[in-house]
């Protein structure tokens, strides 16, 4: 998933076999059809109240994960990797676990408070089993051997 049109577009030249789909990750509650970002390369963001009016923005569709592997049907996911800068927590609130429960999930938090979040959401059905990085850490499903 990716939600600037530009990398988009690059992901789908560089990338021909992979499965790319142009939105931004929400959770269930969002309720918008879109939502507003400042498209920046790498440093993309969304836009907030705290957001300089004269910026860019552009209007990119909402989906949550769960909408995504409804469609896409894989037969299993394996491993879930987050890196959304700060939005972890909503993402995961997109994702319906009962439904789709990744064998493994790397995820960044960028906060140990986000991290204490995080671990919140997850720990009713994984194990934290690692810390590669300062910020990453991996969950295990309890289901997976």
């Amino acid at each position: 998933m990716e939600p600037v049109p530009e990398m988009f577009r690059r992901i789908r030249t560089n990338r021909r076999n992979a499965i790319s789909i142009n939105c931004a990750l929400v959770s269930e509650d969002y309720g918008e059809k879109t939502v507003a970002i400042t498209p920046a390369h790498a440093m993309s963001r969304i836009c907030s109240a705290e957001s300089d009016p004269d910026e860019v923005t552009i209007d990119v569709p909402a989906r949550t994960l769960t909408s995504i592997l409804d469609e896409v049907n894989p037969p299993q996911v394996d491993l879930l990797s987050l890196d959304v800068d700060g939005f972890e927590y909503e993402v995961l609130r997109g994702l319906d676990l009962d439904r789709w429960k990744p064998g493994l999930i790397i995820v960044e938090c960028l906060t140990e408070e986000s991290r204490a979040v995080i671990h919140g959401i997850l720990s009713c059905a994984y194990d934290m089993i690692a810390q590669p990085t300062f910020r990453d850490y991996v969950y295990r499903a309890r289901s997976i051997a």
